[in-house]
């Protein structure tokens, strides 16, 4: 299959999936496909790491390299998605969360938390395993398949690429339909318009005329022979520069929008601060001097 038939298909299938008109089918969808990213728990397990070396290599962090920084910027840009914090707010929104579900809804997102960050360290390390011998150059990572090709070194080429098929498909499937939801959903509160899963396209059509042409967006992207590898990263780099100003408002938000009772403050507040400074600072860095 050519690569714009894929992405054609990957198109129409989130669109099916999101076009239900409940928020139930489409979170449950998006857990089903989600945990199909424990394959990469799976291949770190089998690399039989060495706990020494990674303890040594946590340790060795080149901050004068650019290319370092780089990376640096866009896994941070990745794991702190600017627009994600945007989706968390639309989506308690539509998932009809109110107070009474505050607690269940910080342990859910602390659990969500994580996993996430133990499906990325999982990633790491399984890279580290393919990657080790010889580095980028024995192993060149411009297309994707050329890292499918190295994730196999552990578990054999036929398997490896099931398995690393499954893992990237899981993470894709999940990351288009945040992005389509969080576009949408932005565009109908800044408008006025309805837009809620809970409604059928006939009753909010620029809600899902929204998604829809996201998704086309996407797909046309794909089809047009960018390499997604580089787009990807750049795209991290990205949202680490935006998060000075999303981790900004969200402070200021947290100190002054909230109800009283539930407003930061205190040494938690400070202790957010500090945080949130760190992070935004870090990313801002890296992505300024990674890209110089």
């Amino acid at each position: 299959m050519k690569v714009w038939q894929t992405a054609g298909v990957a198109a129409a299938a989130l669109l099916a999936v999101i076009w239900t008109g409940s928020y139930r089918s489409v979170e449950r969808v998006a857990i089903a496909v989600g945990l199909c990213e424990l394959a990469f728990v799976a291949l770190a397990w089998l690399a039989h790491p060495d706990p020494a070396e990674i303890a040594a290599q946590m340790l060795h962090m080149p901050f004068g390299n650019r290319d370092y920084l780089y990376l640096v910027a866009a896994n941070l840009g990745t794991c702190v998605i600017p627009w994600a914090v945007f989706y968390q707010q639309s989506a308690s929104i539509d998932k009809g969360l109110t107070r009474a579900h505050l607690a269940a809804t910080r342990v859910e997102t602390l659990a969500g938390a994580v996993l996430c960050q133990t499906i990325t360290a999982a990633i790491v390390v399984a890279a580290a395993a393919a990657f080790g011998h010889g580095g980028a150059a024995a192993h060149p990572l411009d297309r994707v398949g050329d890292i499918a090709d190295a994730f196999t070194a552990s578990i054999g080429p036929a398997a490896g690429r099931i398995v690393f098929a499954l893992g990237l498909a899981g993470g894709a499937m999940v990351a288009a339909i945040i992005v389509c939801l969080t576009a949408a959903w932005a565009f109908g509160e800044v408008l006025g318009l309805r837009h809620s899963l809970g409604e059928t396209p006939a009753q909010a059509p620029w809600f899902y005329g929204a998604i829809a042409l996201v998704l086309l967006a996407g797909a046309a992207v794909v089809a047009s022979g960018a390499n997604p590898v580089r787009l990807s990263i750049a795209v991290g780099a990205l949202n680490a520069l935006l998060l000075p100003v999303v981790l900004g408002f969200l402070f200021h938000f947290a100190r002054h929008a909230l109800p009283a009772e539930l407003r930061l403050r205190g040494a938690y507040a400070a202790a957010v601060a500090a945080v949130f400074a760190a992070t935004a600072g870090l990313g801002l860095y890296a992505g300024v001097a990674g890209s110089l």
